[in-house]
């Protein structure tokens, strides 16, 4: 399967907070040919505290199991643990993402066991692509001349009474639950 990837744009803005909880990787605004060919971004989940450590944690993590550290320490934790993993098959994806989760746990008990953070990861290999996502942070596939052609589905509370036919999608766009999402990164409570 041939895919070709355009040079990647992307762009954050200042929300109402006075700090960003969003994190994205690569962390630029500089679109380039040498960039990965995967991306991530993760969103601070409102309400839980240190959602900017743990959306960090967890795209930093990936992109430094995916890419290297360019300086390595020798008393780094995550330094035994890099392994050539290329997440091309759904099992290599399971051992990276449960080395990503390892990280975040430890830096979670460090700093806070509430912190919480969405998740949405997009992967490209010889044999196609992986896409994972959990909470309100979607994945879009839009192809010129046929616009949007996928679209990642929310977890979250307004999502499922939709897809259960509870409301309707209109009834769902000024939904007074329209926050509370039903999946996320975050340790077991």
């Amino acid at each position: 399967m041939h895919i070709h990837l355009a040079p990647p744009l992307s762009y954050h803005q200042q929300g109402k907070r006075p700090y960003q909880e969003d994190a994205r990787y690569p962390d630029t605004d500089r679109p380039g040919t040498d960039r990965p060919a995967f991306f991530i971004v993760c969103d601070g989940v409102g309400g839980q505290d240190k959602g900017e450590v743990a959306s960090r944690t967890v795209c930093d993590t990936f992109g430094y199991l995916l890419e290297g550290d360019p300086n390595p320490r020798p008393d780094d934790p995550m330094s035994s643990i890099r392994l050539i993993l290329l997440p091309e098959k759904p099992l290599h994806f399971k051992i990276l993402f449960g080395h990503v989760y390892d990280q975040f746990r430890r830096v979670a008990r460090k700093q806070c066991t509430t912190m919480a953070t969405t998740l949405t990861f997009l992967s490209f290999h010889e044999g196609g692509y992986i896409a994972a996502h959990c909470g309100d942070s979607r994945i879009y596939h839009i192809r010129p001349g046929h616009g949007i052609v996928y679209q990642s589905e929310d977890h979250s509370l307004v999502q499922e009474l939709v897809r259960n036919g509870v409301i309707t999608p209109a009834e769902a766009v000024n939904h007074p639950q329209g926050n509370i999402i039903t999946r996320c990164i975050m340790l077991p409570q």
